[in-house]
Parts: structure tokens; C-alpha cells; sequence
């Protein structure tokens, strides 16, 4: 079942927990170093997740909606400090194409404009997104 935009994070001791969407269910936590058992991912690697692949899924849609040949899409999102509260976002996009860089310059724009999660983050936190042929 598809979790329809509701998710629900549950965390009944320490410092991890479950996150449910729908029928999907996937841990988070914190490093041990921050009290938690590290058998998951922290909250913002998930949000940077949900970023990498938000942003791969909407240059896929561009790519399809100019019918411009893309086989392999690869995102790296990285948050910056590594610790702590997140002052920087950088995203790579990597791509697989013939297509000329003026074309992908143009999906990678429309991509991350069209992309719902990037669109979440606030003017004061500044991301990047850079792109490159795989």
C-alpha cells in the first residue's frame, strides 16, 4: 500500500526507531558516538535520501518528457557539518547520455526545479547541485 504523503516515526526508547509509510517500514538512528546502536541510517541521512532520490526521479521525468536518450541516473546528496545541525547541501548528479551538456545542463535545471523535496529546503540553507557523464 502506498503511503499516500502520511509517514509516522516511532521511537519507543533510545535513540532510534522505526519510520512507516504505508506497507514499507525502514530504521533510523543515531551513531554511537551520539548514544544510538547505529543499525540504521541518522534523520538526516534519510532526508538526504529522500532528496537523492526525488532529484533522480525528476530528471528521469525530464529526460522522458524530452524524449532525450538517459540510461543510468546516480544522485549523492552530502549534508555539511558532518554533525549537528545542517548549514549546506550539495547534490551530484550523474548521468549516463549522449546528449550534448546544453541539454543536460537544461534536464538537470528542470530536474531540480521540478524535484518536491528540494523544494523544502529554506533559502537559508544553501544547496548545490552539479552534475557529470558517468
Amino acid at each position: 500500500m502506498m503511503p499516500e504523503r502520511t509517514v509516522t516515526a516511532r521511537n519507543p526508547e533510545g535513540m532510534g526507531g522505526t519510520i512507516e509509510a504505508g506497507s514499507f517500514e525502514w530504521r533510523f538512528d543515531e551513531p554511537e558516538s551520539a548514544g544510538g546502536s547505529e543499525t540504521g541510517p541518522t534523520p538526516v541521512d534519510v532526508f538526504l535520501g529522500a532528496l537523492a532520490s526525488c532529484l533522480s526521479l525528476s530528471v528521469r521525468f525530464q529526460a522522458n518528457k524530452r524524449e532525450t536518450p538517459v540510461e543510468t541516473i546516480e544522485v549523492t546528496t552530502e549534508a555539511e557539518p558532518e554533525r549537528g545541525s545542517v548549514d549546506r547541501l550539495e547534490a551530484t548528479i550523474r548521468l549516463e547520455t549522449d546528449a550534448d551538456d546544453e541539454t543536460v545542463d537544461r534536464l538537470v535545471d528542470f530536474g531540480e526545479r521540478g524535484c518536491h523535496v528540494s523544494q523544502l529546503v529554506d533559502e537559508e540553507t544553501p544547496m548545490d547541485v552539479s552534475w557529470e557523464r558517468l
